[in-house]
């Protein structure tokens, strides 16, 4: 009788087990494929923040940076900025890290301390910088910045464009998905 009482103890165990061991193999591929999607969620973001610094810096370099040219291209930025797009400012600076033109109207401010301006100034390259978090100081805001360095007729450097990506934005966003603890307790 102890035998079968053991068998069956060892039975239900066995059961609870690989029970057990299934639900953790659904768990993982969910926030694996989380993990996925928010990774290109924001790698998207960037992306689109990207493509509008390299229009930008592609445009800056074919007309100039003339006072004329300049605000035409402040109420453009505006008006694409306002469209809903996933950055909440783009905006030019020239090699001294003085302000040009931006999407957010600002005088007599200077950005040659940022990181994303020291790797462009110093580095001739022309790929996109993802800077690490600052706080802005024109909004105030955490951001995460997304800049190209533009060049002079000579090939020098002549200043940098930059978008910046709000932290509000991912958050918000990833609030909208529940909380890892929320995914796992709809997996039991």
């Amino acid at each position: 009788m102890v035998f079968c009482w053991l068998m069956l103890l060892g039975f239900q165990a066995w059961r609870e087990w690989i029970a057990y061991s299934e639900q953790m193999r659904e768990t993982k591929a969910s926030l694996t494929n989380l993990a996925s999607a928010l990774a290109q969620h924001a790698g998207d973001t960037v992306e689109i923040a990207d493509t509008a610094v390299l229009s930008l810096v592609g445009r800056i370099e074919t007309i100039g940076v003339s006072p004329e040219r300049l605000g035409a291209i402040e109420a453009e930025l505006a008006a694409q900025v306002a469209n809903g797009t996933r950055y909440n400012a783009l905006t030019v600076v020239n090699a001294d890290g003085s302000w040009l033109v931006g999407s957010n109207p600002v005088s007599a401010i200077n950005l040659a301390d940022r990181a994303y301006f020291r790797h462009h100034r110093d580095n001739p390259g022309r790929e996109a910088f993802v800077g690490p978090p600052i706080r802005s100081r024109v909004t105030d805001q955490w951001v995460i910045t997304v800049s190209r360095r533009f060049q002079s007729n000579d090939g020098g450097f002549a200043g940098v464009v930059v978008a910046n990506i709000p932290l509000t934005y991912f958050v918000d966003h990833y609030a909208i998905m529940g909380s890892p603890h929320d995914l796992f307790e709809t997996a039991r």
